[in-house]
């Protein structure tokens, strides 16, 4: 399992992005019968320890 996030240059920076990543959501068909890639009933939270720092 991996983890990771997105580090922004700023709070503008972020809006900016999540806005073009909304946009972008939005013109992907995700209608009726659309399935999750995964079962999210399964999801498991936990604690994690750093494999990889950039």
């Amino acid at each position: 399992m991996w983890f990771s996030w997105i580090v922004f240059e700023s709070k503008q920076h972020r809006d900016e992005v999540n806005a073009k990543v909304m946009a972008e959501m939005s013109e992907m068909d995700m209608g009726e019968g659309f399935e999750m890639p995964n079962d999210m009933t399964k999801m498991a939270y936990g604690g994690f320890e750093v494999a990889v720092e950039g």
